[in-house]
């Protein structure tokens, strides 16, 4: 339980110390030796970690929090230099980066290691290495920190003692590329790469040389009446970015690459001018330009302006929409606005213009759904039967049946029709702004027309029932000649008949007179239903023609 809240108050500490203090927060262990003593291990590592502070980069966790936190734990911090023994600690910690390194000698020369560890990826992020051919008090007091500057990523300010040594000499210094100014133990020469600097105190000295944003550094050691020459191999120089803005947690990029989010310290940005854009939900974005200089902290600050919305849909579809004075483009109908009142007009030919007031608040959208009312209406006018000529009082509607128009001026409108064969036409119709009248009108048919198509029929059906009368009375004459022939051959048949001597010739007669009898019924039968239906057709005709 002890190891429980021990862990949870330091990770609480640090946390509220991390949103106030933007460096990186950094876990030093100490230094690894197999030359060194203990003791003296201790205090190198000490002073490392005084050097890393003072950088100005990192926010260091002291070495009493972390051997609570560990002790508590049961974990041992000697001969911790595994990747993932290190990585472990950090997330115990609570940090995002940790530090290890070692010091060995090979000869007369100390060789110091450093290296920063992602905690999270378990990647080795930056290294430094220092060699010195000195003393293990010049260790202590120059060479950790040029190891501690370049693992931050900064040029060392030449604040320790230099050992000296007796007598002058002379540094020939050059320079890749050349033309560089040269900066002697933090002094600006007159020279230029590449210079002979005479009568030199013998001893070590701190080389730097610039030319624009390219940088090197070394510490040399000029020996008594000797020449010493050195190269510095010039690379890009950093210095320090630190970006806030108000509010905080703004997205940033640096020239079009996402780095983060506010408050955020960059420790090494190659110098030179750098652009610097923030961007957050329902604020204006902005942009600036900063000039990061060589081993100097530099500061951007936005503060962003708040916004609201504004979604524009109108129509018709060739509205035009203004807002204030301004006129809105067709791919300007969602704007991001600042916070205030703003004056929309909608206007369209044929249309009634709409104005209105509105607000825009922070994070708020304000929807505009507009559908303009025509300053005409609409009239749909059909006839039965159609193909009717159109006209009105007043002029205004005019056309053939079926009509549809929608530029109609509003008011009331006497529409006459006219159809030939029909009898004319007049309804009343009230246009009103935005709608849409519709009418149907029957149009009767002429009694003139009427009565002259009716006499044509009679006229026709006349002629017609007294052709077909006078056909019928022909046939009728036809059938009545047949059957009297027949009734004559009975006749002969039925005499024949009484008068025959023998059966055979009975038989005959009797055979024929049958058959003759049966032909005079059907033919009288034909001339009879002739004959009816003449004299009917016949009286058709007559009383058409008295009618």
């Amino acid at each position: 339980m002890r190891v429980v809240v021990a862990a949870f108050l330091f990770l609480v500490a640090s946390t509220a110390a991390a949103q106030t203090d933007p460096r990186v927060a950094l876990g030093v262990l100490d230094l690894e030796s197999g030359t060194i003593p203990a003791a003296e291990l201790r205090v190198l590592s000490d002073r490392l970690r005084v050097e890393l502070f003072n950088t100005g980069q990192f926010r260091i966790i002291e070495r009493e929090r972390i051997d609570a936190v560990l002790q508590e734990q049961g974990f041992q911090l000697s001969g911790c230099t595994a990747m993932s023994c290190v990585v472990e600690i950090g997330e115990l910690i609570g940090v995002r980066k940790m530090v290890a390194g070692s010091v060995g000698k090979v000869g007369d020369v100390y060789s110091l290691t450093l290296r920063i560890i992602d905690v999270e990826s378990g990647a080795i992020e930056r290294t430094a290495v220092q060699d010195c051919r000195c003393s293990l008090q010049q260790l202590l007091t120059s060479t950790i920190s040029l190891a501690a500057a370049e693992l931050a990523g900064v040029a060392p300010t030449v604040t320790q003692t230099l050992e000296r040594g007796e007598g002058y000499g002379i540094l020939f210094v050059t320079s890749t590329p050349p033309g560089a100014v040269i900066y002697l133990n933090g002094t600006l020469r007159r020279e230029r790469t590449p210079a002979t600097i005479d009568r030199l105190p013998a001893g070590e000295h701190i080389v730097r040389a610039i030319l624009d944003s390219l940088v090197g550094e070394q510490r040399v050691r000029v020996t008594r009446d000797a020449v010493t020459k050195t190269t510095l191999e010039l690379r890009p120089g950093t210095g320090s970015l630190f970006i806030t803005s108000d509010p905080p947690e703004a997205s940033v990029t640096l020239d079009g690459r996402p780095v983060g989010s506010t408050p955020l310290l960059l420790p090494q940005v190659t110098v030179g001018t750098r652009t610097v854009a923030f961007s957050h939900t329902d604020f204006f974005a902005d942009s600036q330009q900063v000039t990061v200089r060589f081993n100097e902290r530099t500061t951007a600050h936005a503060t962003l302006s708040p916004c609201g919305y504004l979604d524009i849909q109108v129509a018709p579809a060739t509205a035009r929409v203004f807002l204030d004075s301004r006129e809105l483009g067709r791919d300007q109908m969602r704007l991001r606005l600042p916070l205030g009142r703003y004056r929309l007009t909608i206007v369209a030919a044929d249309y009634d213009t709409v104005r209105r007031g509105i607000t825009i608040a922070h994070g708020q959208t304000v929807l505009v759904r507009e559908a303009l009312t025509s300053v005409f209406g609409g009239v749909r006018i059909s006839s039965s039967p159609s193909g009717a000529t159109l006209s009105s009082s007043p002029p205004g509607i005019r056309g053939v049946t079926p009509l549809a128009s929608d530029r109609v001026l509003p008011g009331s409108y006497r529409v006459h029709l006219e159809r030939a064969g029909r009898l004319p036409g007049d309804v009343n119709v009230s246009v009103r702004k935005g709608q849409t009248t519709t009418i149907h009108v029957n149009l009767v048919e002429n009694p003139d027309i009427v009565r002259m198509r009716n006499e044509r029929i009679k006229a026709r059906a006349r002629w017609t029932t007294l052709a077909v009368g006078l056909a019928a009375a022909g046939l009728g004459g036809i059938w009545a000649r047949d059957a009297n022939a027949e009734y004559e051959n009975r006749e002969a048949a039925w005499a024949n008949y009484q008068s025959a001597t023998t059966t055979a010739t009975a038989t005959q007669w009797r055979t024929a007179y049958e058959n003759a009898d049966r032909r005079a019924d059907s033919a009288a039968k034909k001339r009879n239903i002739s004959l009816g239906a003449a004299g009917a057709l016949l009286g058709v005709s007559i009383a058409l023609t008295v009618r």
